[in-house]
């Protein structure tokens, strides 16, 4: 089944989640993606990105997004991520969201028991990984999903 991008609730960058400012690489395929995945998640969510030059998406002192944004690193962001969505939970706030982003790094070699772990407990998180193909900033090394 095919869905078109309003159907997903994709809108125009107009009205984007996510403004200039960050400290991506020019014309980096990923801050193209988490523009869309916020457009379609909306505000009230919260991302947990792990170690990663997605880092560089969200300088420090200043923000380029309107959603809460924690930085974790690799082995604990999955548990931290799912956490939170347990803490949601218990607080009655279903309507907000938890998103764990991720490298391939992150997702298939470093941080794989956190991963399996959520999965395995049908953790409330959406999970994003973002497939480079390798530890693209620390030189280019293969990762386990390349």
């Amino acid at each position: 089944m095919r869905l078109t991008a309003s159907e997903l609730g994709i809108r125009p960058f107009s009205n984007d989640r996510y403004f200039g400012g960050h400290g991506a690489c020019p014309g980096c395929g990923a801050v193209s993606m988490l523009r869309q995945v916020m457009q379609t998640v909306g505000p009230k969510a919260y991302y947990f990105i792990l170690a990663s030059c997605a880092g560089s998406y969200f300088p420090g002192e200043f923000t380029v997004c309107d959603s809460s944004i924690i930085f974790t690193v690799y082995a604990a962001g999955f548990a931290e991520a799912e956490g939170m969505s347990q803490a949601l939970e218990l607080r009655g706030r279903t309507d907000e969201t938890v998103v764990a982003y991720s490298g391939d790094g992150g997702a298939f070699d470093i941080g794989l028991g956190g991963l399996s772990g959520i999965a395995e407990r049908n953790a409330n998180v959406l999970v994003i990984v973002n497939d480079n193909q390798g530890y693209q900033n620390t030189g280019g090394q293969q990762s386990g999903g390349t």
